[in-house]
């Protein structure tokens, strides 16, 4: 599990993550917006904008001054001469891993170097050797690369190291265990899933299931979001009203058929379905609809992550997470900031729920 972030709101947090994506790509020339234009802008009262520019003061990023908007340091927004720090970028991901996702999110790294004169060089990995990674980050050509680690997660005792000898790397989808400042980008997976199940919460629901994999750090962050959200909304959670469906992928195929169908054969089944991901909500549609349960007057189904919308039918309702080339072109920005292995920065792409046609008050 990723470290927690803070005490803050989901509202702080969210703010403080849209303002610093912004400041990172120089959005903003030197300075913030006042803090009254924020909050009218954002909808949101002073103190919560007051504590997001708290936040943002730590991590670096901006200078606050009494009576005056909030000063960005220079080192902190997008560079001008990133040649001074690196050469190129190495995109180093598993051999098999470079998906469709992978090869989108490596087209925004690609438009973003582009942008600072750098090249991107992909680097596909049979076997993780974390000590030949090492290596090269420790030559004198790796000390002029920045590195960018897709979907890999290494240790404590590496990261420390790394940070000790200022390599300019940053990771990508995935934050480490442990809680060492480290450059990082990521779609907020907790998030998401709060979205998905606070809007079934507000159309009248209380017996919300999920259905997903549980059996990776993602899949894990999703979950335990999942019921984060009914404790704080009061429902007593139980096995048969808040059912978890486990799926897995034994040869690398999706074993959900068979688990949805049982639980929407039970008398007591949820009214309301979180989905892992778009690809298990649109499974899940076309088993309700083969169980002859319509959705969404007996059954709402909503996605809790997806990249780009997909056609069903009825149109699924899901958060919408980010885009893969929103992931690469921050991860290029977050590598060529000058203080980018003095100050590491993590941030999360605010996702947004988008409203469709699959969700509705409860039968």
């Amino acid at each position: 599990m990723p470290p927690k972030r803070s005490s803050a709101s989901q509202e702080v947090l969210e703010l403080r993550d849209r303002l610093a994506q912004a400041i990172v790509r120089g959005r903003f020339l030197d300075q913030l917006p006042g803090e009254r234009r924020l909050a009218g802008h954002y909808h949101l009262p002073l103190r919560q904008v007051r504590h997001a520019l708290d936040l943002l003061e730590r991590d670096g990023l901006i200078e606050r001054r009494p009576g005056r908007a909030a000063r960005i340091l220079p080192a902190a927004g997008a560079p001008t001469e990133p040649a001074r720090l690196i050469d190129r970028i190495v995109l180093l991901h598993r051999l098999r891993q470079h998906s469709v996702f992978g090869n989108w999110m490596m087209l925004g790294m690609q438009q973003a170097a582009r942008r600072v004169s750098l090249v991107v060089v992909g680097r596909p990995l049979e076997e993780i050797d974390w000590d030949a990674i090492e290596q090269r980050m420790a030559s004198s050509e790796g000390r002029r690369t920045g590195w960018a680690l897709l979907n890999l997660e290494p240790d404590e005792t590496q990261l420390r190291r790394w940070r000790q000898a200022e390599y300019h790397g940053v990771l990508i989808d995935s934050l480490p265990a442990v809680d060492v400042p480290t450059n990082a980008v990521v779609f907020d997976q907790s998030r998401a899933v709060r979205m998905a199940v606070q809007r079934l919460v507000e159309l009248g629901h209380r017996q919300i299931g999920f259905v997903g994999e549980v059996d990776d750090s993602v899949a894990a962050e999703r979950l335990a979001g999942f019921h984060m959200v009914l404790r704080e909304s009061g429902i007593s959670e139980s096995p048969d009203h808040n059912a978890v469906v486990h799926i897995s992928r034994p040869g690398g195929d999706w074993d959900i058929e068979a688990s949805v169908r049982r639980l929407l054969a039970r008398p007591d089944r949820p009214t309301a379905l979180v989905a892992f991901s778009q690809r298990t909500g649109s499974a899940v549609l076309e088993i309700c609809r083969d169980r002859g349960v319509v959705v969404p007057r007996e059954m709402s189904v909503i996605a809790a992550g997806a990249n780009y919308l997909m056609s069903t039918s009825p149109e699924l309702t899901a958060v919408d997470q980010g885009r893969p080339e929103d992931l690469g072109e921050l991860a290029v920005y977050l590598l060529t900031r000058a203080d980018a292995a003095a100050h590491p920065l993590a941030l999360r792409l605010a996702p947004r729920l988008i409203e469709r046609t699959s969700t509705a008050p409860p039968p």
